[in-house]
């Protein structure tokens, strides 16, 4: 579940506390190939996986919600680094089989996208986090934090 969740720090923090036995285990062994390919980022991977489970019927739940977890992570990917892109190529990068999915996957989790002449058109590009940042009240806040640690010690 916390795979499912991104919460891979967590995810490999429980992993250390398995027994070596447990860790030979086929499950965990695919939960941690998992879990390295979402730290690699080899998203192609955690998608195909989803057809290689060890045990489809307890996997099964997970699996859909780890793909939609990469679909959007790809797609959120893509929407910041270009303004467009081919609806061919972009419904292959999120491994999905038809332009209808495609379509269905844009309505339902960004309903600011345009699908027009076989382009995905993205929405105008929302500032950055780092232009949000108040960097030089920060500084500002760090000095004298530092200024006054000073006069302490």
């Amino acid at each position: 579940f916390l795979v499912t969740e991104h919460r891979l720090a967590e995810f490999h923090s429980e992993l250390e506390l398995l027994s070596k036995d447990d860790l030979e285990c086929a499950e965990v062994q695919f939960s941690a190939q998992l879990e390295r390919a979402l730290v690699v980022g080899t998203y192609e991977r955690v998608l195909a996986a989803r057809n290689s489970t060890p045990n489809n019927e307890a996997y099964g739940p997970f699996m859909e919600l780890l793909v939609d977890t990469v679909r959007q992570t790809i797609a959120d990917c893509a929407s910041a680094a270009y303004e467009s892109l081919d609806v061919g190529s972009f419904r292959q990068m999120l491994m999905l089989s038809s332009d209808a999915e495609l379509q269905q996957f844009a309505q339902t989790s960004h309903p600011e996208w345009v699908l027009s002449e076989g382009r995905v058109v993205f929405a105008a590009p929302v500032t950055a986090k780092s232009e949000r940042v108040p960097a030089t009240r920060l500084i500002k806040e760090n000095l004298a934090y530092a200024t006054e640690l000073e006069r302490i010690v």
